[in-house]
């Protein structure tokens, strides 16, 4: 049987305020049109579950300390570092309501402003309140203007990308996850794919995912709220397709104090990035059956056996690529 959430008191601000209204068959007010056109729409589109790292994958494959050092390094512990269940009615109230309203203009100093509806509560926030109930830094890019983004000089992603995968010019829409060589960065952007941009197919590499990288290894402020919101309000307006959302909204819903239904229990299924799943994007092999030796898969060319820190240690910049060495076979 699944676990039930706990309640716990309601944390509000002088902004927040109760809906007034006839709940739905699910228990949501939806205070205008727009909220009851979205909500049914969304009722056409699937769940799918957010996964999270699992330690005993890391373990084994001898990347753990890694893993978590650079989730870590931009203050993803809470955020992704531990699961947060799936729950229908919180996911489907919240893309129902959300609207992020960005400030294109003020390059300099930007008004981004959110507001959304949990456990019929309304919250509305400017971004700095928000990345502070939410304990994300407010440093990082925030900002997106009509000519380009605002990521630091020093950051260029075809010479990112030719470090961790050996190619010499990213292109996302053919830039495949499969690419990058050390088990680490292909582990955390998996994280990723699966949890802050979380969606359905996670083979290829997205810019945002490619910087994010880059900023957890160099520790550089990412602005997280901004990159949560921005995927929340992208996957809310979507016509179709599946909706992997609502570990994150739990997140918020956590920060936020918002109390679930005592008696709604989570959507069950696998939460874990396991090994069936890294074995199912031709990350590793199972060398003998018994999941304690693996091979991880890079090419024809290269290749190394699982676990060996030694060479998976991404402080040590030649564990980076591995075309230098021969296939190891056990």
């Amino acid at each position: 049987m699944a676990s039930k959430r706990k309640e716990t008191d309601v944390v509000g601000s002088s902004n927040d305020k109760k809906k007034k209204g006839t709940p739905n068959e699910i228990g949501i007010i939806l205070s205008n049109k727009s909220e009851k056109t979205r909500y049914n729409k969304l009722l056409n589109r699937q769940i799918q579950l957010n996964r999270y790292p699992n330690s005993h994958v890391l373990d084994a494959l001898g990347i753990e300390d890694n893993v978590m050092t650079l989730i870590g390094n931009i203050g993803w512990n809470d955020f992704v570092g531990q699961t947060h269940y799936t729950y229908e009615t919180s996911t489907r109230e919240f893309l129902s309501t959300i609207c992020f309203d960005m400030d294109r203009e003020n390059v300099t100093d930007p008004k981004h402003t959110v507001s959304f509806s949990l456990c019929n509560i309304e919250y509305c926030m400017s971004l700095p309140e928000f990345c502070d109930k939410m304990g994300f830094a407010s440093t990082g890019l925030i900002h997106v203007s009509h000519s380009g983004d605002t990521r630091p000089q020093n950051y260029d992603q075809n010479e990112f990308w030719l470090k961790i995968s050996g190619r010499d010019h990213f292109v996302s829409k053919s830039a495949k996850a499969s690419m990058i060589h050390n088990p680490v960065f292909r582990y955390v952007h998996r994280v990723m794919s699966c949890t802050i941009f979380g969606r359905p197919e996670t083979g290829t590499v997205r810019s945002d995912e490619l910087f994010i990288l880059w900023a957890m290894i160099n520790k550089c402020p990412v602005n997280t709220g901004y990159c949560l919101l921005n995927h929340l309000a992208y996957v809310a307006a979507q016509p179709k397709g599946k909706m992997v959302a609502g570990g994150l909204i739990t997140f918020i819903a956590w920060k936020m104090g918002s109390v679930f239904p005592i008696e709604e229990s989570y959507i069950e299924g696998n939460y874990a990035i396991d090994l069936d799943f890294c074995k199912n994007m031709h990350m590793v092999r199972d060398l003998d059956g018994k999941s304690k030796n693996f091979q991880l898969l890079i090419s024809k060319e290269a290749s190394i056996l699982l676990p060996n820190p030694s060479r998976t240690d991404i402080t040590n910049v030649e564990n980076w690529l591995y075309y230098n060495i021969a296939p190891q076979v056990p």
